[in-house]
């Protein structure tokens, strides 16, 4: 009999909802506490996240020169960098996702080859993987993690991978055509990171691992923020190969009194390298809400407003999704930024049906799952969960699924329709 080596793993909603524009106003507050004083990053810094994302400084510099990676935190909630005071961006603020693709084996009988996909940005998603195993049997590439995730190709067939979606809800981009447009809810939106593309098909290829999502990022200032360096959410794709998808766009917000800066300041999507639209990842969305803009920031824009509150919940009321068990065994969490896929748990038995157990907190009753295993030898399969029972405090639901022969290093995701989700671990 086959097994499935497939890792369990917690899950967090993480939600970020702006409001609809605030009233006409001379000041806008942050909504800082300045709790973490001021941030001046003159050297390249690595910044990782506390639990819930959001730092409060006084002020933000970035020198020219100088870029502040965002690393994601456990539960890989959107990224909030709030100032009580001016924010100026001479350099680089960097929520995109990182270059991460591992080689594991060296694709004998006894060793099977897999080539990791990419770590997405704070809030985005992994990109899939590809490998062969099976005593050598060449299997299909994994889709792209996330709502979206692009699927991965099929031995043989280089174009028809997937590149992942910017959005929640929406389809992703499969094979070669045009990428997704960016999302059109400029009065509602929802700040969500970009789902993982898929992998290559090609065996032992280190630059076949799928792009990964971009970040979700909120600059908020009371005062004036300035951009004459790069602030990107951008996502990626691997290294110099033209048939590798991209994973999706991020999402961008800045708020303040004033923005100022040139429209090529901001990036929220993947920036074409290789002449082809082969796998190409769904635009990301930017949204500035301020009282005035200077420098043609607001020409980047899908969408502008006055400034609304930075943050969308208080930290007791965020929405959260766990995969608390999987046949009945406990969920395993991934390490903090690190890839699923190199962290294998539960083996399940193939084509037998199995208890996925789910609890969340200020999730309404009555909202329904989508439990999703994703798979290096498959297309990703989907299951529904049965309605949320209980309240507001503690819900619980569960979903029964099951996997096919002859695929492994699974990776089980849940959602809930309608209300998006920044990452699972």
């Amino acid at each position: 009999m086959g097994y499935l080596n497939a890792l369990i793993r917690g899950i967090c909603l993480a939600v970020g909802l702006v409001s609809g524009p605030a009233a006409a106003q001379e000041l806008y507050d942050s909504g800082s506490s300045g709790r973490d004083g001021a941030l001046d990053v003159v050297a390249s810094t690595e910044l990782r996240l506390p639990p819930d994302g959001v730092l409060h400084y006084t002020t933000i510099h970035v020198a020219s020169g100088a870029t502040l990676r965002l690393l994601p935190n456990a539960d890989n909630t959107p990224a909030y960098l709030l100032a009580s005071g001016d924010v100026v961006i001479e350099g680089v603020i960097d929520a995109a996702p990182s270059r991460h693709a591992i080689q594991l084996g060296d694709g004998s009988v006894t060793r099977d080859l897999l080539v990791v996909g990419n770590v997405g940005g704070p809030g985005g998603h992994a990109g899939g993987s590809v490998g062969h195993f099976d005593g050598g049997l060449e299997r299909r590439s994994s889709a792209g993690l996330g709502p979206a995730g692009g699927l991965g190709a099929t031995p043989g067939v280089q174009d028809a991978l997937g590149g992942g979606s910017a959005v929640r809800g929406a389809t992703a981009v499969d094979g070669c055509r045009a990428p997704a447009p960016a999302p059109a809810r400029a009065d509602a939106y929802l700040l969500t990171g970009g789902s993982g593309g898929g992998g290559d098909p090609v065996v032992g290829n280190l630059n076949g691992a799928g792009g990964a999502g971009g970040g979700a990022l909120t600059i908020a200032t009371s005062g004036t923020l300035t951009i004459t360096g790069l602030v990107t959410v951008g996502s990626n794709r691997s290294d110099a190969n033209t048939y590798v998808a991209t994973g999706g766009g991020g999402s961008l917000r800045l708020v303040g009194e004033r923005l100022v800066g040139p429209p090529g300041s901001i990036i929220a999507g993947v920036v074409p390298t290789f002449g082809t639209a082969c796998g190409l990842g769904g635009r990301g969305f930017i949204r500035l809400e301020a009282f005035s803009f200077a420098g043609g920031l607001d020409a980047a824009a899908d969408a502008t407003s006055l400034p609304g509150p930075a943050l969308p919940f208080d930290e007791a009321d965020r929405p959260i999704l766990h995969i608390v068990s999987v046949d009945a065994r406990p969920a395993t969490p991934t390490p903090t930024g690190e890839h699923p896929h190199l962290y294998p748990g539960a083996t399940l038995a193939p084509e037998t049906p199995v208890i996925v157990e789910l609890e969340a907190r200020n999730v309404p009753v009555g909202s329904v799952a989508t439990v999703v295993v994703n798979m290096i030898g498959a297309a990703p399969a989907q299951f529904q969960s049965t309605p949320l029972q209980g309240d507001l405090s503690r819900s619980t639901a569960r979903a029964t699924i099951q996997v096919p022969r002859g695929v492994r290093l699974g990776d089980i995701q849940a959602y809930i329709a309608e209300m998006p989700v920044a990452r699972l671990r």
